[in-house]
């Protein structure tokens, strides 16, 4: 039977570990969100410490537990040795005056340790080996070990596949429509024959002719069958679907706004009209091929130029262009990266084919939404036995270009 020292010992043992457990556990963090196990603030309060002071206290409480501990451990080898002196196990057994007992119970880590000459001569300093008999070794699962394979947690949130983002549609003017084709007229033909008369001499003639232009409201879907498992134990699936269908459709409208070839179910886009403008490079610099073409839709179109439309590649060839001395002509590379040519903003894309771009006038544009990104989800088929989902997507949109004049491309960037 344990003496009353050492009831007393491990007592006061028991104690301050059970507070140092419950000061842990009061400061716990179970707010979503939260990176850290423990409030640092309410930890500190507990321990009665500022909370400065807390890395020292913790570990000055630790170190105190772990040595009652090994003090406990040590009363109790003690008191047993004395025990058996006397005949008696103490675990209250009978020992056989023969010595003999039965084969003993493997000895646990802290008995081993207090019966090692590292403890019972630790005033000398001395050092011992601790033999324990190793059995089959438990390891983890993930080293083939057959053992309790640690939690595996996913960090919060996804890498994102790499996908070209909108990059013309913002440079559009945009309009709602409830009618499902945009109808408007084109002055096609403009016969002036003003001029100065004598008196009494007929005026000229003039003739103005005018012919109807329709775009039809085209529509853009995307659609993906999902599991309900899927849908109710993924958290956040949801919002991933919506954000995803509706950025990939929007996407394809934005290509769609630049290059679409008008035949139906694509949009007329601003490069797909016969009298759009052409000027050839040829021999001339990049930067006086953009400018012959700003002046071909300020004249020939009389339209205003107000922006550039060129690939990101054909951009970053402009960008280095550089003199004979290897002065960089758009700047030096340590300031504010310059977008602008002839006073016009530049729109790097990769809407655009490459080695072409396209100077315009984008007041004579625009894009008439007639239903903004929609997701809805439904059964098809036999999803409904099967339990599945499919979650679309779908906008509903025409892109007119009134005057195909107003723009011009630029060939062999």
């Amino acid at each position: 039977m344990a003496s009353s020292a050492l009831v007393e010992k491990r007592n006061e043992s028991d104690a301050k570990r059970k507070a140092f457990a419950d000061a842990l556990d009061a400061s716990k963090n179970s707010g979503a969100g939260n990176d850290r196990a423990y409030d640092d603030e309410k930890l500190a309060k507990g321990l009665g410490v500022k909370k400065t002071d807390l890395p020292g206290e913790l570990k000055r409480r630790q170190d105190e537990i772990d040595a009652l501990e090994i003090e406990v451990r040590a009363m109790a080898f003690t008191e047993g040795e004395a025990a058996r002196a006397k005949g008696v196990d103490p675990a209250g057994t009978l020992v056989h005056p023969s010595g003999g007992r039965a084969e003993a119970s493997p000895k646990g880590w802290g008995t081993l340790f207090v019966e090692s000459k590292a403890y019972t001569e630790r005033g000398s300093h001395a050092k011992a080996e601790v033999k324990i008999n190793l059995k089959t070794l438990m390891q983890s699962d993930t080293l083939g070990g057959g053992g309790w394979a640690p939690t595996q947690l996913d960090q919060p949130g996804y890498t994102p596949f790499a996908v070209r983002p909108p990059q013309i549609i913002d440079f559009i003017p945009r309009f709602r429509t409830t009618q499902s084709a945009i109808t408007f007229m084109e002055e096609t033909t403009h016969t002036d024959n003003a001029v100065e008369k004598a008196q009494g001499v007929l005026a000229g003639e003039q003739a103005y002719v005018f012919t109807r232009r329709s775009r039809t409201v085209e529509r853009i879907p995307a659609s993906i069958p999902v599991t309900d498992e899927q849908l109710d134990d993924i958290e956040g699936i949801e919002d991933f679907l919506n954000q995803a269908l509706g950025g990939d459709i929007t996407r394809r409208l934005d290509l769609q706004v630049y290059a679409g070839n008008g035949t139906t179910p694509n949009l007329a886009g601003i490069t797909d009209h016969a009298d759009i403008q052409t000027q050839a490079k040829g021999i001339d610099p990049t930067f006086d091929a953009i400018h012959k073409a700003i002046t071909k839709v300020n004249v020939t179109g009389r339209g205003r130029a107000n922006v550039i439309f060129l690939h990101s590649n054909d951009w970053q060839d402009i960008v280095l262009t550089r003199t004979a001395d290897g002065i960089y002509i758009l700047g030096n590379p340590g300031g504010q990266p310059n977008r602008f040519l002839w006073g016009l903003p530049v729109v790097p894309n990769e809407a655009s084919t490459e080695n072409t771009g396209v100077v315009g006038d984008t007041t004579y544009t625009g894009l008439y939404m007639r239903q903004d990104v929609t997701i809805e989800v439904g059964y098809s088929g036999t999803q409904f036995v099967e339990g599945e989902k499919t979650v679309r997507a779908t906008l509903r949109a025409a892109m007119v270009v009134r005057s195909g004049a107003k723009f011009c491309t630029v060939t062999g960037i």
